[in-house]
């Protein structure tokens, strides 16, 4: 029975999916083509997950054995892999949030101190009234890689109350800048597009999105566009 690095097919899935887990992906796989050298990938892992998820199946497949461990794998891959989306809306949460929004932006690529927590806490507590808070909060298991701090509060658009999805810090006399999204690095564009995606397709309760004072050279203003 053929074999990739001395392995089975079972310790097959068992390593991918123990590196997934890791979220942060370094090792080296052998592509299918014969003329192809080993290639050495250091990416985050949720965006190269569906070509792990296809690469271990197609292994599977030349080994001429039963896809019963791959289909196993590939569902803990997902559960490890695949964020999830909480939305906080109550302040006492939103205090909960500290020592996650600390050390998120401790590491952030693209933040301020209008992103710090102290900031954004004590701007809803003196903008917030007659809003509701939205703040987008995105898990890998039971850590948390992703902060997006938003309120819908009902305004005057061309004489027409309308509910405006804004970022916290935004819609008041202040004048902050660089707002957005909190990220873990090693999957910052991943987690960034699924935090947006949430925000526009799922989150319930606003008529227009007014996300402005982002930085211009970020994901996330590419994706908020």
């Amino acid at each position: 029975m053929e074999s990739y690095f001395g392995l089975s097919a079972n310790e097959v899935c068992q390593v991918i999916t123990l590196i997934l887990k890791k979220h942060l992906l370094q090792f080296h796989l052998h592509p299918l083509g014969k003329s192809n050298p080993l290639v050495k990938l250091r990416v985050a892992a949720m965006p190269l997950l569906p070509y792990l998820i296809f690469s271990a199946k197609r292994m599977i497949t030349r080994m001429s054995v039963a896809p019963a461990a791959f289909n196993h794998a590939a569902l803990l891959i997902s559960a490890a892999t695949v964020p999830s989306i909480e939305l906080v809306d109550r302040k006492e949460r939103l205090y909960g949030l500290r020592r996650d929004w600390d050390r998120l932006l401790e590491h952030a690529q693209h933040a301020s101190i209008f992103s710090s927590w102290e900031w954004q806490a004590l701007w809803w507590k003196y903008y917030g009234n007659a809003a509701e808070l939205r703040v987008v909060v995105a898990k890998s298991g039971e850590s948390i890689t992703g902060i997006l701090p938003l309120y819908i509060r009902q305004e005057s658009v061309c004489g027409v109350r309308t509910r405006v999805l804004r970022l916290i810090g935004t819609g008041g006399d202040t004048s902050p800048d660089y707002l957005g999204p909190l990220l873990a690095r090693e999957a910052a564009d991943a987690v960034c597009d699924q935090m947006v995606d949430y925000a526009y397709n799922q989150l319930h309760g606003w008529d227009i999105a007014q996300l402005a004072d982002v930085h211009s050279g970020t994901g996330f203003a590419a994706a908020v566009k």
